[in-house]
């Protein structure tokens, strides 16, 4: 559960399908059922071994998700079925959000900070950084350096604005991640709208580039592919107002500056791989005219290229593990059942 390809986001198609991967090479039956509901389908429920939720950007006082999975995990544990939530972000949650997370069999945050987070809250937590350090990228994608600057959108609309502006001052490519929804158009109502306004919007934006509103969708890319190629491909830096823009400059171990967005999240990833010192505050971006003015900033040492490498290698096996013991204990308790 949790699907979040619908929101149109490079990081959140990634997402989902690295969990449907590592469930599948297990040997896991796994269906997708879209996002996290109020209503539960119980007869649907009794039919299957457990349940995985996606746990991407929800939990957090703001996000109204956080009061749903609390909800469904204190359905599942009624009914016996064991439940998972995954690639978590972990920040203040409400009273009510709170009391469900006993009632989860295991929770795998992505940074610390969520992990000390969730294990106040009385969860069986684990540290598993973000799953797409763990995607597998096409052997042609490889980083190589050259004089390109990119420049990506946030999901905070004031640093969205202003990320565009210190783009076009300084002649630095835009390159937001939104894209077209990552779903069958006809699959519902919400996604056919979703896409439809992207596609009039993406070839607008194309027809009359220059400005914000334009620019947001006239310079996206429709593909994760595609992404993964404009940013690897003669690339000198990023500035990444995205969380999951540091994490696939990373995969990619391509030299990146980071903007804090929403929740804790971008900082304590860069604490976590020990590379801090490459988080932006919007003040110096505000002030910013010429791009060589960062370059002291961006450039990365043999050492921040050796602790990129050892994260991301520490976070593949650590997101092994997880789903390692995710299925194990789905093994086991279809076992007793």
């Amino acid at each position: 559960m949790g699907d979040t390809r619908a929101g149109g986001h490079h990081g959140s198609t990634l997402v989902m399908e690295a969990i449907a991967r590592e469930l599948a090479i297990r040997g896991v039956d796994a269906a997708v059922v879209g996002p996290v509901r109020s209503e539960f389908d119980v007869a649907r429920l009794r039919t299957i071994d457990g349940v995985v939720i996606n746990g991407e950007g929800a939990l957090h006082v703001r996000s109204p998700k956080a009061l749903l999975i609390s909800q469904f995990a204190r359905r599942a544990r009624d009914l016996g079925i064991p439940c998972f939530l995954v690639n978590t972000v972990m920040d203040e949650c409400d009273e009510d959000v709170i009391q469900g997370f006993p009632a989860l069999t295991g929770v795998f945050c992505r940074e610390p900070r969520s992990l000390e987070r969730a294990k106040s809250y009385g969860a069986t937590a684990k540290l598993c950084p973000d799953v797409t350090l763990a995607i597998e990228t096409p052997k042609d994608i490889k980083w190589h350096a050259g004089e390109k600057v990119i420049v990506t959108d946030s999901t905070l609309g004031s640093v969205n604005k202003l990320l565009h502006a210190f783009a076009r001052r300084t002649h630095a490519a835009f390159l937001p991640m939104r894209t077209r929804p990552q779903v069958p158009i006809f699959s519902s109502k919400k996604a056919f709208m979703r896409i439809v306004k992207y596609e009039v919007r993406h070839k607008i934006g194309n027809v009359l580039p220059g400005n914000f509103t334009a620019d947001r969708f006239g310079c996206a890319v429709g593909s994760a592919d595609a992404f993964l190629r404009a940013i690897a491909g003669g690339t000198k830096f990023i500035v990444s107002g995205r969380f999951h823009g540091a994490c696939l400059a990373m995969r990619l171990g391509v030299p990146f500056l980071a903007v804090r967005s929403i929740t804790h999240k971008v900082e304590s990833l860069l604490d976590d791989a020990q590379l801090s010192h490459k988080l932006i505050d919007l003040e110096t971006l505000k002030s910013t005219t010429r791009l060589d003015s960062l370059f002291a900033a961006a450039t990365w040492s043999d050492t921040d290229q050796a602790r990129c490498r050892n994260y991301v290698a520490n976070a593949q096996k650590a997101v092994a593990e997880c789903f390692d013991d995710v299925v194990a204990q789905i093994a086991v308790e279809r076992a007793r059942a």
